[in-house]
C-alpha cells in the first residue's frame, strides 16, 4: 500500500507572543490563540476516494475544509487529490482523529505530522544563516565565465578572492552544464580541477570545497584531493556509482533535479505542476539514496533552476520554494546570471547582477540554506540582509 504524498502549499505567519503582550492578553491563552490564528494548507496526492470522503467529513467537523475531487463520490474505489485548509489547533485534533480511521488514513496522519515537523524544524545540520557557495568554473565554455579561470594559477587567484570575500563553500567544476553543452571526459575533468583542489586544500585546510561533477571517478579523485561535498547535477543519472561514492565517503551530496541531459533538457519542460512534480521526484530520489546507505542529513536538495524549466517555471519554483521545506533537508539554489533572468529583464549575462540579487532575496526568504553565486561579496550582503529581516520578523 502506497501512502499518499503530502506537501505544504502554505503556512501563514505565526503571531509572536509580543503581539499578544502588547494588547494585554492573558499569557495563558497566547499559545492556544497563536495556533488558532495560523492557517495551514496541505496538498494530498494519491489518497483513496473513500479516505478523501472521510477526510472531508472530519475536516468540516473541526471547522476546517477539505476540497476533494468530484470523482470521489462517483468512484469510491479510485484515488484522487485533496486540498486541506485548517488552522494549527484544528489540525492537531484532526490528525488524532485520522489515526483511528480506515483506508490508509492512519498512515496519512503520520505523514502529515512528519511533513509539518520537517517544515517547522528545518534541516538539522545547518546553522541559522544561509551558506554562500562561490562558483569556480575551470572550463572554457561555461555560460557566464567560460575560459576566465581555465589556468590553475588564475583559478586559484579567483578562489582566494572569493574566500577573502566570505565564501563559505567554493564549488569547483571542470565541465560546463549549461543548456546544450557537450560532456567532458572524466580524465579531462580531473586534469582541470584536481590541481586547483589540492592547492586550495593545502593553503586553506578549513575551507569547504565542493566538486561539481556527475562522474564517480572525478568525485573520488576530488575527495582524495580535499573536497568534502559532491555536487551532482544529474542526481546519479549520468553515473549511478557517484551515489555509492557519496554514501561510502559519508559526505554531503547535492541531489539536483533536471529534466534531461544538457543537450535536450530545455526541450523537456512539460510538468503537470513543476513544484509538486519535483517534490515527488525528490521524495523518490531520497528513498533511493537512503537505500544505498546515505545518511539522510547528508542529502542537499537543489530544484535545478534553469535545468529543463521555462522562465516562468523557474520563477514559480523560487516563489514556492518553501514547499520543499516539508522534506526536512537543506536546499541549495543556483540562480546566478541565468538565462531566465535575462529573459525576464532583457539583460545580457554581464548585466544580470540586480536580477540575481532579487532571486537570492526571495530564495532566502523562502528557506534556501545554500546559494550558489558568481559574485560572492555583493550577493553575501544580499543574503545576510534578507536573513536579518527574516530573523527579525520571526523573533519579533
Amino acid at each position: 500500500m502506497v501512502t499518499p504524498r503530502v506537501s505544504i502549499m502554505g503556512v501563514s505567519e505565526p503571531l509572536e507572543h509580543d503581539s499578544f503582550a502588547r494588547i494585554g492578553a492573558e499569557p495563558a491563552s497566547w499559545a492556544k490563540m497563536s495556533k488558532k490564528l495560523q492557517m495551514v494548507t496541505l496538498h494530498i496526492r494519491g489518497i483513496k476516494n473513500r479516505a478523501a470522503l472521510i477526510l472531508k467529513q472530519e475536516a468540516l467537523s473541526k471547522d476546517g475544509e477539505a476540497v476533494i475531487s468530484r470523482s470521489a463520490l462517483a468512484n469510491p474505489d479510485g484515488t484522487s487529490d485533496a486540498i486541506l485548509g485548517i488552522n494549527r489547533r484544528q489540525l492537531e485534533r484532526l490528525v488524532q482523529e485520522l489515526k483511528a480511521q480506515p483506508f490508509g488514513l492512519h498512515d496519512l496522519s503520520t505523514t502529515i505530522e512528519t511533513t509539518l515537523l520537517h517544515y517547522d524544524k528545518g534541516p538539522e545540520k545547518w546553522g541559522d544563516h544561509p551558506y554562500v557557495m562561490g562558483i569556480l568554473n575551470v572550463t572554457p565554455d561555461s555560460f557566464s565565465d567560460g575560459g576566465k579561470y581555465i589556468s590553475s594559477d588564475i583559478a586559484l587567484s579567483q578562489a582566494r578572492a572569493m574566500i577573502d570575500e566570505g565564501a563559505d563553500i567554493i564549488d569547483i567544476g571542470g565541465e560546463s552544464t549549461r543548456p546544450g553543452s557537450d560532456p567532458v571526459p572524466p580524465d579531462e575533468q580531473i586534469r582541470r580541477v584536481i590541481p586547483v583542489i589540492e592547492a586550495l586544500h593545502k593553503e586553506f585546510p578549513q575551507q569547504i570545497l565542493s566538486i561539481d561533477t556527475t562522474r564517480s571517478v572525478v568525485a573520488l579523485a576530488a575527495l582524495d584531493a580535499g573536497a568534502s561535498i559532491l555536487n551532482d547535477v544529474s542526481a546519479g543519472s549520468d553515473d549511478s556509482r557517484i551515489l555509492d561514492v557519496a554514501a561510502k565517503a559519508g559526505v554531503p551530496y547535492v541531489l539536483m533535479h533536471r529534466s534531461a541531459a544538457p543537450k535536450e533538457m530545455q526541450s523537456i519542460t512539460d510538468y503537470q505542476d513543476v513544484v509538486t512534480d519535483i517534490y515527488d521526484w525528490f521524495s523518490d530520489q531520497i528513498d533511493r539514496c537512503l537505500a544505498i546507505g546515505m545518511v539522510r542529513q547528508n542529502i542537499i536538495l537543489d530544484p535545478g533552476i534553469g535545468f529543463g524549466k521555462t522562465a516562468n517555471q523557474n520563477l514559480e519554483l523560487i516563489n514556492r520554494l518553501h514547499v520543499f521545506r516539508g522534506l526536512g533537508l537543506p536546499m541549495l539554489v543556483g540562480t546566478s546570471r541565468k538565462r531566465f533572468i535575462g529573459e525576464t529583464l532583457d539583460r545580457d549575462v554581464a548585466d544580470r547582477s540586480f536580477g540575481t540579487a532579487a532571486t537570492l532575496a526571495m530564495s532566502t526568504l523562502h528557506g534556501a540554506n545554500i546559494v550558489r553565486v558568481h559574485e560572492v561579496k555583493s550577493m553575501s550582503d544580499i543574503v545576510k540582509m534578507t536573513q536579518a529581516i527574516r530573523r527579525e520578523r520571526h523573533d519579533a
